[in-house]
């Protein structure tokens, strides 16, 4: 926050602002959400283990959770 006004016209032409908005939002998290979520990733994968084989997290699942122009 402190260097944000010397920076923040580069930091937008670069598109970074949206991240660095992001990092410093008040979001709410969901625990139970985020409990059972992590019940099935797979550090060695990097994948979330269903029944029917690993899923990946996307680029769109990032968009479409954080709203981030990717």
């Amino acid at each position: 926050m402190r260097i944000r006004n010397s920076n923040e016209v580069q930091w937008g032409q670069r598109k970074l602002d949206q991240c660095i908005r992001l990092s410093i939002a008040d979001m709410e998290r969901n625990e139970s959400l985020l409990i059972a979520a992590s019940y099935f990733w797979s550090d060695t994968l990097n994948a979330f283990l269903f029944g029917h084989g690993p899923t990946s997290p996307t680029l769109a699942d990032v968009l479409m959770l954080t709203g981030l122009d990717i």
